[in-house]
Parts: structure tokens; sequence; C-alpha cells
């Protein structure tokens, strides 16, 4: 029982210790979901907004809108509308892991990945299928960013390839 106390009061202290870890202000992207970057300061909003283009292999085009909200510099959630081909809607939402890193002074990567639930409606209509995809970002600025991403619908045929512009607030 000692054990145990001393275990729990040591992992409390930790939790709620102040540690000095260098912060980042590398930018936090979101992906097709979610394509997005933020991080531009402390005063910065953690609101994105990215109008996309949309290319498939199976021949459809299309274009879409995210809204983004980061959690962390490395956590987007966002929810997405996705046009193709004049017929299908596709509501979703998503999460992105991404791993932002510096290149040089004025180039910052964001690779990420991303998973989410979309629901095909009008002529596709059908249930909810999973959304998986992996892109990446370049920032341009504090508050522009340029990104694509290949993902997958399993409920749609092709791969859908995406690019955008991601505005921060």
């Amino acid at each position: 029982m000692r054990i145990i106390l001393m275990t729990l009061m040591a992992a409390l202290t930790a939790a709620s210790a102040q540690t000095n870890a260098p912060t980042t202000n590398a930018p936090a992207v979101a992906g097709a979901s979610a394509f997005a970057t933020n991080s531009a300061g402390a005063s910065a909003s953690p609101w994105m907004v990215v109008p996309f283009g949309i290319w498939s292999t199976a021949k459809h085009s299309g274009a879409g809108v995210s809204v983004l909200y980061e959690l962390t510099p490395n956590l987007v959630l966002g929810g997405r509308l996705d046009y193709l081909n004049g017929a299908v809607w596709m509501p979703s939402l998503n999460l992105q892991l991404q791993a932002p890193f510096r290149v040089s002074k004025g180039l910052t990567l964001v690779p990420f990945t991303f998973t989410g639930a979309a629901a095909p409606l009008g002529n596709a209509s059908g249930s909810a299928t999973p959304v998986l995809g992996a892109g990446l970002a370049v920032r341009l600025g504090t508050r522009v960013d340029i990104v694509a991403d290949v993902e997958r619908w399993t409920g749609l045929e092709g791969i859908q390839l995406r690019a955008g512009v991601i505005w921060k607030f």
C-alpha cells in the first residue's frame, strides 16, 4: 500500500511540476481533413480555414473547404466539406497528427497524417466511410501556408489528391 501511495504522490507531483523545456514556434498543420498550420505566435488564434481543389485517380474532380482548430502544435481537429464531380457532397470530421520542423530561417515543413470519418451525400449516398491520408504543408509566413495531401476514402473509387492554401486567423 505504501508503494502505491508513493507512486501516486510522485505522479501527481510530476504532473503539476513546471518544466523549463524550450517551446517551439513551429507551425501546426492540419491535413486535408484538415490541412493547416498555425502556431504563428502566442497571440495567433488556433483557427484556420483551408479552401482546396480535389483531383481523383478515378477521374473525379471538385473542391472543398476545411475549418480547423489547433489543439496542440502536433494535433489538429477539423471539419471539412468536399464536393466531387458536381454530384457528391462529403462532410467529414478529422484528426491530424503532425511534426513541424524548421529547415532554415524562412522555411518550415510540416509533414502530417490524418484519419477521420465522412458521410457521402448525393449520388454516392451511403454509410459513413473512413478517410485516411498524409501530406505536407510549406509555411510561407505567419498567416499563409501551401498544403497538399493524398487520401483514400474507402467508400469511393480512386485515390484523392488535394492542394490548397491555409489561412490562419
